[in-house]
């Protein structure tokens, strides 16, 4: 038997999010993974309903998708945060930060800068 110590979601786990998928998705890192600890982030795919009337911007669902839909999933996140977490795993930083629109903004970049400032030992980021 392997010996894993965190399991990396690092987005797209997910198209067209329901909480029924996201509750599924939670219930198999629950039972078939073993009580390991996971790290997740969200990708495009996780958050985005294509086609979806009165979207402002690409994103716009972006927020609100993490906020209900993708929250349980945030919230059994070793890493927690909503854009942005980290925790410190056997000596290994693990930062993970959202870009699933392909931008970062300047508070996820200050949290990164301060952790990476802080770790002098090996890091992972998502």
């Amino acid at each position: 038997r392997e010996k894993v110590d965190l399991i990396a979601l690092g987005g797209d786990i997910v198209n067209f999010p329901s909480k029924e998928t996201v509750s599924w998705v939670l219930g198999r890192l629950q039972d078939e993974g073993c009580g390991i600890p996971f790290v997740y982030t969200a990708g495009n795919h996780d958050w985005h309903l294509e086609g979806l009337p009165g979207d402002a911007t690409y994103d716009a669902q972006r927020v609100p998708q993490l906020s209900t839909t993708l929250q349980p999933l945030l919230q059994a996140s070793a890493a927690g945060g909503l854009l942005y977490g980290g925790l410190e795993m056997k000596g290994v930083e693990v930062l993970v930060v959202d870009n699933s629109n392909h931008q970062v903004n300047e508070e996820q970049l200050d949290f990164a800068r301060k952790r990476l400032d802080q770790q002098g030992g090996p890091v992972v980021m998502l």
